[in-house]
């Protein structure tokens, strides 16, 4: 973790409500050019920054093809 990770992270704690572990895996896969984050732990659908979908992979509306890693950059899921 570097300075702006925990800068961007405090503005998203703020802006969305998000904990303070959540701001920073929020920030981590921003910083990291994540489009898809799989958590139970957030908002199924929210959309961070116009650019980072939160899905949750236990979600009974998602078919199992979704259910790949935890973050997912572009074409590649990261377990």
């Amino acid at each position: 973790m570097n300075l702006s990770t925990y800068m961007m992270a405090n503005d998203l704690r703020s802006k969305y409500n998000f904990s303070y572990w959540d701001s920073l895996i929020v920030a981590s896969a921003l910083e990291s050019g994540c489009e898809v984050l799989y958590t139970e732990d957030m908002q199924d659908g929210q959309v961070i920054e116009d650019r980072l979908r939160i899905v949750n992979p236990l979600s009974k509306r998602r078919g199992r093809k979704e259910n790949g890693g935890i973050f997912k950059k572009r074409d590649r899921a990261f377990a």
